[in-house]
C-alpha cells in the first residue's frame, strides 16, 4: 500500500509552521477514531496553524487530498490491527511520545463535547482518554494512577510500546458505539432538524477551497445555500471547478477515498450549469466529453436528461460546439444522443420555426445508412415523439430495420401508429427542466430517508443471518462483524433494456 502519510509530510514541508510529523500522525489518528462531527470542525486550519475563519491557501487542493488519503491509511490499520503510531521505541527523552500525543489531544479538544460524548457512553474508552492526557501531565498521572511524578519519566516509556494497542482498542470501541446506534437506527430516522444548515454570513466567510471542501463531505445531502453561494461567485469558482473536473485523478476510482470525488463531480457540473457565460460553458463541455471515455460512471445516469437544462443558460458558441457534437460520427452514440437533446431544446426555446428546422436536421443525420444503429434508433424514437408527418417514412424505415432485433429495439411500426395518433409528447427536457431540485430540502430528507431504511434493513438481514447461524453452529459461536453498508448507484441505465422484459429502454418503458 502507499504511504500516503509520508507523502502528506513531504507536502507539508511547502507550508511552514504546520504541525511535525508525529504530532500530525497523532491528530488524524484521533480524527479516524473519533466521532465524524469532528471532520466538520476547522480541523484543515488546527494542521497549518491557522486561525479558524481565515482563508486557506488557494492550492489547497492536493493537500486535501492527501490529508484524506493519510485518513483512510489509518483506519484501515486501525481496521485490521496493524497500527503504530511512527515513534522508534525506546525513546530517551519521551519527546516523540509526548508529540505524537499532543496531536492527538489537539483534535479531542477540536470536536471536545463529541468526545465528552463518547467517553460518557464508553467508560473504557474514556480510561484511555485519560491515559493520553496523563501522558502529557504528570499531575494527572498521580492522580489518575498513583504515580509521582518524579517517576513520570518512566510511566511514559512503559505506555510507548503500548500506544498501537491502546488505539485500536479505542477504535474497537467506538465501533461498538456505532453499530449499538445501527441497531436501533428504525427508532430514529433522519428529520428536517438533522439535515445540514448554513447561513449566508457562514458560507460568505468561507475561500473558495472551503466551500470546495463542502461539496466533498456532505454527499447527496449538500445543503442548496452552498450550491447557490458557489453559483454567485460565477467566475472564480468556474476557474476552481475547472481545475478540479480537468484532472484525471479526480475520475478515478481508484483515488476516489469514501466516495468524495464521485459527489463533488456531480456537485461541480451542478454549479457549472447553474453560471451562465462562456468560461462557465466551456469546463460544463470539458466535463460533458468525458462521457466516452468513463462511460460506467453512473453520474452520467444521474445528469442523463438534464444536459438541455444544464446548458440552457450558455452562449450561442456553447450550443455550436454540441451541434458539431451531435453530427461528429467519431464520438459514442450516447453522448451524441444528449448533445442533439440540447441541440433540440435549445432550438425551442427560439421559437417553432426553428425547432421545426432542428428536427429536419435530426432526420438528415438518422437518414444516413452508414450512421451508427444506435444512434439512429435512439433519434428515431426522439423524433416519435414530435410526431412529424413529414418523417413518418423515415420513422417507418427505421421501425422495420428492428422488427428482427428483439429485445433491445427502441420502437416499431405499433409505436409509430399510436404515436401519430395520439399526437405530439411533452419532450423530455420540459419534463427535466430543474436539475437543482436535488437540493430541496425536502428531496434531500426523502433521499436519507430511503438510505436510512435500506441500511436498516441491510442491518436487520445481517441480524437474522448472523443469528440463524448461530443457531446451527452452537453457542460457542462468534458472528463477524457487520460490513459497513455502501450505499449502491443506479444499476440500470436509461438506454439499457428494461428489466421487464418488455424488449424497450428502461427509459421508454418502466422508467415513465
Amino acid at each position: 500500500m502507499n504511504n500516503h502519510f509520508d507523502q502528506l509530510v513531504s507536502v507539508l514541508d511547502d507550508y511552514p509552521g504546520s504541525m511535525d510529523a508525529l504530532s500530525l500522525h497523532g491528530f488524524l489518528t484521533a480524527l479516524a477514531i473519533g466521532p465524524d462531527e469532528a471532520l466538520e470542525k476547522p480541523w484543515l486550519h488546527e494542521i497549518l496553524n491557522s486561525p479558524p475563519g481565515t482563508a486557506l491557501p488557494e492550492n489547497m487542493e492536493a493537500l486535501g487530498l492527501h490529508m484524506m488519503a493519510s485518513l483512510e491509511q489509518i483506519l484501515g490499520e486501525l481496521t485490521e490491527e496493524r497500527f503504530h503510531p511512527r515513534i522508534k521505541t525506546p525513546d530517551k527523552d519521551n519527546e516523540a511520545v509526548k508529540a505524537w500525543c499532543r496531536g492527538f489531544q489537539q483534535a479531542v479538544l477540536l470536536a471536545e463535547s463529541e468526545w465528552e460524548a463518547f467517553h460518557d457512553r464508553c467508560p473504557d474508552a474514556a480510561l484511555k482518554g485519560v491515559t493520553i492526557a496523563a501522558i502529557l501531565r504528570p499531575e494527572l498521572a498521580e492522580a489518575m494512577f498513583g504515580i509521582p511524578q518524579d517517576q513520570h519519566d518512566l510511566f511514559v516509556a512503559e505506555q510507548a510500546p503500548l500506544l498501537g494497542s491502546t488505539m485500536e482498542t479505542y477504535y474497537q470501541a467506538f465501533t461498538k458505539i456505532v453499530c449499538d446506534e445501527i441497531a436501533d437506527i428504525d427508532l430514529e430516522p433522519p428529520t428536517m432538524e438533522e439535515l445540514p444548515r448554513f447561513s449566508e454570513e457562514e458560507l460568505t466567510s468561507k475561500s473558495n477551497d472551503e466551500l470546495l471542501h463542502l461539496l466533498s463531505i456532505f454527499d447527496d445531502s449538500l445543503p442548496h445555500v452552498v450550491i447557490l453561494e458557489s453559483i454567485r461567485r460565477e467566475a472564480p469558482m468556474v476557474e476552481k471547478l475547472n481545475q478540479y473536473l480537468a484532472d484525471d485523478k479526480h475520475w478515478d476510482e481508484e483515488q476516489e477515498f469514501g466516495g468524495d470525488s464521485w459527489w463533488t463531480r456531480l456537485h461541480a457540473i451542478m454549479i457549472l450549469g447553474g453560471i451562465s457565460g462562456e468560461k462557465a460553458g466551456q469546463s460544463l463541455i470539458s466535463a460533458f466529453s468525458r462521457m466516452p471515455d468513463y462511460g460506467d460512471d453512473p453520474l452520467w445516469e444521474w445528469l442523463a436528461e438534464y444536459w438541455p437544462a444544464l446548458f440552457r443558460n450558455k452562449p450561442e458558441g456553447i450550443h455550436q460546439m454540441l451541434h458539431a457534437m451531435a453530427e461528429n460520427t467519431s464520438l459514442d452514440w450516447y453522448i451524441r444522443h444528449h448533445a442533439t437533446s440540447c441541440v433540440l431544446a435549445h432550438a425551442a426555446s427560439k421559437n417553432q420555426e426553428a425547432l421545426e428546422q432542428a428536427l429536419d436536421w435530426l432526420a438528415g443525420l438518422i437518414a444516413t445508412e452508414d450512421e451508427d444503429e444506435e444512434f439512429r434508433y435512439m433519434e428515431g424514437g426522439t423524433l416519435l415523439g414530435f410526431a412529424p408527418e413529414r418523417h413518418r417514412p423515415l420513422l417507418e424505415k427505421l421501425a422495420d430495420l428492428q422488427e428482427d432485433l428483439g429485445l433491445g429495439t427502441i420502437f416499431l411500426r405499433s409505436d409509430i401508429n399510436r404515436a401519430f395518433k395520439e399526437g405530439k409528447n411533452r419532450p423530455e427536457w420540459e419534463r427535466f427542466d430543474n436539475p437543482w431540485e436535488f437540493y430541496d430540502p425536502e428531496d434531500i430528507l426523502r433521499r436519507q430517508q430511503r438510505w436510512h431504511s435500506e441500511t436498516a434493513a441491510r442491518y436487520s438481514a445481517d441480524e437474522d443471518e448472523a443469528y440463524e447461524e448461530k443457531e446451527a453452529t452452537g453457542p460457542n459461536y462468534h458472528s463477524s462483524p457487520v460490513e459497513t453498508y455502501t450505499r449502491e448507484q443506479p444499476k440500470v441505465g436509461r438506454n439499457e433494456p428494461c428489466p421487464c422484459g418488455s424488449g424497450k429502454k428502461y427509459k421508454k418503458c418502466c422508467l415513465q
